[in-house]
């Protein structure tokens, strides 16, 4: 059970990130095209919003 939870959060902390990575820091969504990847700054801006949300 707690790996589950462990594997579900990282999911959701990916996402956020990628997310987070995508639409920058205008906050403008990059095009298709545009190949993005996540940063350290982008997981750290996404963490503690993740953390609360499973947070139980």
């Amino acid at each position: 059970m707690i790996y589950l939870d462990y594997v579900l959060f990282m999911q959701q902390l990916i996402h956020e990130a990628n997310v987070n990575a995508r639409t920058g820091a205008n906050g403008v969504v990059a095009g298709a095209g545009k190949k993005v990847g996540i940063t350290a700054r982008d997981v750290r801006k996404v963490s503690q919003v993740t953390l609360r949300k499973f947070k139980g």
